[in-house]
């Protein structure tokens, strides 16, 4: 029951997501497939998250935003996988 989302390993676009990110973000998978995972954070800490999700396997108490604006605590776990004949890294926020 959590929200997953499958980024591109170097650009931490969304490739994709699961129905449960509405629920939790407030967004429609559509709204968020082709944009950067890190529109989800506040603007300052952008470079800090892109670093940490590149480079670690889990980040807790990350601070996210939902749609509306509302502040989350959320735990990212971050597993490797291989698509398209390439390494990405799949968060889940």
């Amino acid at each position: 029951p959590n929200p997953v989302f499958v980024l591109d390993r170097k650009s931490l676009y969304i490739i994709d997501c699961n129905d449960v990110v509405k629920g939790v973000y407030g967004f429609e998978k559509e709204q968020l497939l082709g944009t950067s995972f890190l529109r989800l954070f506040e603007e300052p800490e952008h470079e800090t998250y892109a670093l940490d999700i590149k480079n670690l396997d889990t980040i807790n108490h990350a601070r996210q935003q939902t749609r509306d604006g509302r502040l989350i605590y959320v735990n990212i776990r971050i597993s490797p996988s291989r698509a398209a004949g390439r390494a990405d890294r799949f968060p889940a926020g």
